[in-house]
């Protein structure tokens, strides 16, 4: 009986090292992460250590830098955005309403983050987009 418990309390001790192992830290998103994101478009997102975060979206052919202000966190695999405000150039875009997303996170470590952001539309195609931390 006392081999069973043993063996029982393992299993579970292994089972718990695997999934705080396995989900990565909010403390990770600290910095500043840079993506190609097409079209000649970067995103550039400096994360604080509280998760609040400015992001610049630049090289949209219309020129203007498009800046995202809000909150991230990781929970449960996902990246949660809470967008709490959103400028295009230097006005506020007009009718802009607070908004979270979230996107799964498929790859996050110290220097690399890929994520699988919501399609828009259920027949969009899935993609990914890698971050790179500067």
């Amino acid at each position: 009986m006392k081999k069973l418990i043993i063996i029982g309390l393992s299993v579970v001790l292994l089972i718990v090292a695997f999934l705080l192992w396995h989900h990565p830290h909010p403390s990770l998103l600290t910095g500043t992460w840079i993506a190609d994101i097409g079209n000649s478009m970067r995103n550039t997102t400096t994360v604080q250590s509280d998760g609040s975060y400015v992001a610049l979206v630049t090289g949209r052919p219309d020129g203007q830098v498009q800046t995202w202000e809000g909150r991230m966190d990781v929970k449960d695999g996902l990246l949660i955005n809470t967008i709490t405000n959103m400028m295009a150039g230097t006005q506020t875009v007009a009718g802009f309403k607070k908004d979270i997303t979230r996107a799964k996170i498929i790859q996050m470590d110290d220097h690399t983050l890929v994520i699988q952001p919501p399609v828009l539309h259920p027949t969009d195609p899935t993609f990914s987009v890698t971050f790179i931390k500067k």
